[in-house]
């Protein structure tokens, strides 16, 4: 009874050192992400388990009580990971949906930087980050960069986020400092030292060089 009490301990513990491991990788990917990639793992692991229970029995190599001692605790595992992720995204789904509903209405700001040029909305009031809508659609914001990046057809080399700002107590906006090894149409192209020289919307020049220098963000306007 110890020693299989024993292996129990072991499959346990195997489960964990290898979800904890995953989960250190993917540790930048949003909730959503983190939830299907730990769902497809765990399923996979309880998949090859039953597989390979069902061989060895076949074959007579094991008794049926033998394999159950480790099939089960990694069905634990897959269950309460399924369970915590599952209960986290939704609870988190339905909140920031309920949030957007009620309160300020959300965009993202970037401020694009190629080789030693930034690309700005020109705008009548002079020079601002590049705005986009964040769809109701979408749960978070950084979802809503790679969506905006693909349809571009941008080739990202980095993405930093640096908080957001509120202006008139209407709107939010989420801002990125976004660095890219291609053009982009559509947008102001600026050498980096001319941009001293530019007229921006007022504030707008304080958000933007906040950003340039990778300050954080946080205010209302």
């Amino acid at each position: 009874m110890v020693l299989k009490l024993f292996y129990v301990l072991i499959s346990i513990a195997i489960a964990t050192i290898i979800l904890l491991v995953i989960n250190q990788a993917i540790k930048e990917k949003n909730i959503k992400q983190r939830f299907y990639i730990n769902f497809i793992i765990t399923l996979s692991l309880l998949g090859l388990f039953l597989i390979s229970f069902l061989i060895d029995l076949n074959l007579e190599i094991i008794k049926l009580d033998s394999y159950l001692y480790f099939a089960l605790p990694f069905s634990g595992v897959f269950i309460i990971t399924s369970f915590i992720f599952g209960g986290f995204y939704f609870n988190r789904y339905k909140g920031i949906i309920k949030k957007r509903r009620e309160s300020l209405k959300e965009k993202l700001y970037l401020v694009i930087k190629q080789d030693k040029n930034f690309y700005l909305e020109d705008t009548k009031e002079g020079l601002r980050g590049i705005v986009f809508n964040i769809s109701k659609s979408v749960i978070f914001h950084d979802e809503m960069l790679n969506i905006i990046t693909k349809k571009l057809n941008l080739q990202v080399l980095k993405k930093n986020y640096l908080g957001s700002f509120t202006e008139n107590e209407k709107v939010k906006y989420h801002c990125y400092y976004v660095v890219m090894n291609s053009e982009i149409s559509g947008y102001k192209k600026v050498f980096e030292m001319e941009l001293p020289n530019q007229k921006f919307v007022k504030f707008h020049e304080e958000i933007i060089y906040k950003i340039i220098l990778n300050k954080e963000i946080d205010g209302k306007y």
